[in-house]
């Protein structure tokens, strides 16, 4: 009788405890299985999101003011030497553009000459730069403004060098005795022709130049022009240069185009600036 007793205690124990457990593991049977989902095939072999690339912007612009030092550039009847009022345009231009947010560096801010194998190495020497050479002419109606591109032969030509000109007065070339010089290498590109690649863009910033010129200048051609002016030739960036006319003026006149010209030039830097690609392509 004992036994029963005991036997039918255990039966009813166990019967209370399976009663527990049922509710529990109904409950954990309509959990969600969400934790449970395997992951995305191959999501741990996703690479990192990469950062989006930003374009070169123009930031620098060199500024060239032409002749210096014992190349007096052209001379006026009173005597004006071209090299002197240069100066004074390349450091109001300078200012303007500094005050567009540009950076501004100087192939030359005294009496000197720079040969324009070192003009071009200063302007080479700038990431992201454009590149502006500023001279006057001895020829043309007073109070006009020309941009220049440079313009390289449609077939190979002797060797070339620079040589005093009227327009531009920047040393245009000249024939030369040719050199045997040995091909550069592929994927070098000669000194001689390091604008090459930049000639479209050159032409791109000349005509904004030129366009801004002639609604100040008036008598002013409207778009830019192309001739071989030395000093753009070896610059590895969109490079134009700017020549007023002339030094048949007295120096009064001259320095009296000063602010115009500054500031017309630094209005087509900025509008430039918008289209600026990388490479200058």
């Amino acid at each position: 009788m004992r036994r029963a007793l005991i036997f039918t205690g255990l039966l009813s124990l166990a019967g209370a405890c399976l009663l527990t457990q049922l509710p529990k593991a109904a409950a954990q049977a309509q959990q969600p299985q969400a934790q449970k989902q395997p992951a995305p095939p191959n999501s741990a072999q996703q690479p990192p999101a990469q950062p989006p690339q930003t374009l070169p912007t123009l930031h620098t612009v060199v500024i060239d003011a032409g002749h210096g030092g014992e190349d007096t550039g052209a001379r006026g009847p009173t005597g004006l030497a071209e090299k002197d009022i240069v100066l004074e345009f390349a450091q109001a231009v300078a200012s303007s553009l500094r005050s567009q947010g540009f950076e501004v560096v100087m192939t030359r801010t005294g009496d000197t000459d720079p040969s324009l194998d070192d003009r071009a190495t200063i302007a080479n020497a700038q990431p992201n730069a454009i590149f502006i050479s500023l001279h006057v002419g001895s020829s043309g109606a007073v109070g006009t403004v020309r941009t220049y591109t440079y313009l390289f032969p449609a077939t190979p030509q002797p060797a070339l060098a620079a040589v005093p000109s009227a327009s531009p007065s920047a040393a245009t070339a000249a024939a030369a005795p040719q050199s045997t010089a040995t091909p550069a290498p592929a994927g070098f590109l000669l000194w001689s022709e390091a604008q090459k690649p930049y000639v479209a863009q050159s032409v791109k910033l000349g005509d904004l130049v030129q366009v801004e010129l002639a609604q100040k200048f008036k008598g002013s051609p409207e778009i830019s022009s192309s001739v071989p002016v030395a000093v753009l030739r070896s610059v590895a960036a969109p490079a134009v240069a700017v020549e007023v006319s002339s030094v048949a003026a007295d120096q009064q006149k001259l320095e009296s185009l000063t602010a115009d010209l500054a500031s017309s030039i630094a209005r087509a830097v900025a509008a430039y600036k918008t289209i600026y690609p990388p490479g200058g392509k």
